[in-house]
């Protein structure tokens, strides 16, 4: 969700650029299409015999049991759960390719950013095998099977992960228009699930409650995301046939929380909970609904007690109903519950260092500072300059101005250095 958001506000800073090479643009994405529609088929090694594969509710069970193992702080056990059979299984596939998916979005690191390309590229590959062929307007309802209607989810969700991951691996306006076709398509794909869900004639109820809770999230989480665009370009974009209905979003993202059982519910809880936590809040969209995320962090943290993610939310929590001394022990038990993935760790680095300048603790502010302005890859000049502020305000507190003010303008001075151009 964090960098489904980040590509919408590229959006609007990308609008006001020169659209020159959009047409060079467009034909190598057509090009890229093409070959995926056409050819990709080939490229993949044949399918197993029938009774080597995992049948359609096989496969979606183990990737339950993936994403238990994620939740649980457990990734690379996760991720030995779905790699084996990425190239054949399209759950398999989609599980191993959103592993790899948050994996680059974290760490903004090229090769993990390269290899996510790669596991969703082979993943679109499996789905894209397993679809129902044929023109959008022949194509009814009632001709699908239930592997095709669960194909059709899954090309949608990795399409959606492409287009994120080509904003990350490059941001020039080539990548930019060839991302937001991406997004065009995959917003076609989930109207088209949308379509099957109340349109078909399902026989089988397990397998439609998991369609169901993927396409009320791909409903539901396009709406939001085109939300909290500013209205000229929300306006903008419903014209050319996107929507951006807030409270239809969020409702649709809960009902699907609401599917017991079903593979993505944890997935919509998590949607909600970033929502509600932190872009609520940082937006100004509405204020933050601290009894629905409640609601929605009981269960997680009775299923995952050490969860890294739902120890995080357990923190923002605290911290937004004025709990600072909760919500530390929350950020501190989410960095200690696990080492595998150090990148959440400074999730909440970031945390602790803001919560602990709410509590005027300075030197604790300043240390986290540092500690991010070495080990992460985001914006050394600010993470410098905010630990040069805090240093400034320690000094101050303590009486020392001048020296403190010298010993800041010390640290400033390296600020201007560490800038990037843009």
């Amino acid at each position: 969700m964090l960098s489904s958001f980040y590509l919408m506000m590229k959006l609007k800073i990308k609008m006001q650029c020169n659209v020159n090479g959009v047409d060079s643009a467009m034909a190598l994405e057509r090009e890229e299409s093409a070959s995926q529609l056409l050819g990709d088929a080939a490229q993949l090694p044949p399918l197993p015999p029938p009774a080597d594969l995992p049948d359609l509710l096989q496969s979606i069970g183990e990737a339950q049991n993936a994403l238990d193992l994620f939740l649980s702080n457990q990734f690379e056990k996760a991720r030995a759960v779905m790699e084996p059979l990425s190239a054949t299984s399209m759950y398999h596939s989609l599980g191993y390719a959103t592993i790899c998916y948050l994996q680059a979005s974290m760490t903004m690191e090229r090769p993990n950013i390269q290899q996510a390309l790669d596991a969703t590229k082979q993943g679109l590959q499996v789905s894209q095998r397993l679809r129902r062929r044929g023109f959008v307007a022949s194509r009814q309802p009632n001709d699908f099977t239930d592997e095709q209607c669960h194909a059709e989810l899954c090309y949608a969700e990795l399409l959606l992960e492409k287009a994120v991951l080509t904003f990350l691996q490059d941001e020039n306006f080539i990548a930019f228009v060839k991302g937001g076709i991406k997004i065009r398509e995959c917003y076609k794909a989930y109207k088209e699930c949308w379509r099957l869900l109340h349109k078909r004639r399902w026989l089988n109820a397990e397998l439609r409650l998991h369609f169901e809770s993927g396409a009320r999230i791909g409903e539901g989480a396009f709406n939001l995301l085109l939300s909290l665009l500013p209205p000229r370009l929300l306006r903008l974009l419903e014209f050319v046939g996107f929507s951006g209905d807030r409270r239809y979003g969020l409702e649709q993202i809960r009902l699907a929380t609401e599917l017991d059982g079903s593979v993505r519910a944890p997935l919509g809880r998590i949607i909600l909970l970033v929502y509600h936590t932190t872009f609520a809040h940082i937006l100004g969209a509405g204020g933050c609904d601290l009894a629905a995320v409640h609601q929605l962090l009981e269960p997680c943290l009775a299923a995952h007690p050490d969860g890294a993610m739902f120890l995080y939310f357990q923190g923002r929590q605290q911290l937004l109903s004025g709990n600072s001394h909760r919500a530390i022990q929350a950020f501190e038990r989410s960095i200690e519950s696990q080492t595998e993935w150090i990148q959440l760790h400074l999730v909440c680095y970031w945390e602790l260092m803001w919560t602990q300048a709410y509590k005027a603790d300075w030197l604790l502010s300043m240390k986290y500072a540092e500690i991010l302005a070495k080990e992460s890859r985001w914006s050394k000049a600010t993470l410098v300059y905010q630990k040069a502020a805090f240093l400034y305000q320690y000094q101050n507190g303590a009486g020392t101005g001048d020296e403190g003010a010298k010993a800041a303008t010390g640290d400033e001075d390296h600020v201007a250095g560490l800038m990037d151009k843009v």
